[in-house]
């Protein structure tokens, strides 16, 4: 088992957990007339992130490692535009490095991630 491969498909692990959390919790807090509309949006992105991560978490153990149940931190507010920041930062809401999918899979052919 290649311990550095298996701490960066951790990092990637942990960040899916922030998603399945940071999803639900706008999901709980959008409100006013487009509540159903994207509220809807926003537990559905939750059941991705977790589909991800089983992914990941599922990759860990085949690989000889244990997936981490950590997550980063959650913002949470009642103002839907302070729990989700604008896309366009280096990830999605996690700041997972651009590319590190891909980068896992050119450290170790064996991971089975596709680039």
């Amino acid at each position: 088992m290649d311990a550095h491969l298996m701490n960066k498909l951790n990092d990637i692990l942990r960040h899916e957990w922030t998603g399945v959390a940071q999803y639900a919790q706008a999901g709980f807090v959008v409100s006013g007339f487009w509540r159903e509309v994207y509220a809807s949006m926003f537990f559905d992105n939750a059941k991705e992130s977790y589909g991800h991560a089983r992914l990941i978490g599922d990759k860990i153990v085949a690989l000889g490692g244990v997936p981490t149940i950590e997550r980063n931190p959650v913002q949470q507010s009642n103002d839907l535009a302070a729990t989700i920041p604008p896309r366009d930062r280096e990830s999605e809401y996690h700041g997972i490095p651009r590319g590190c999918y891909g980068q896992r899979s050119r450290n170790d052919p064996r991971s089975g991630l596709s680039r």
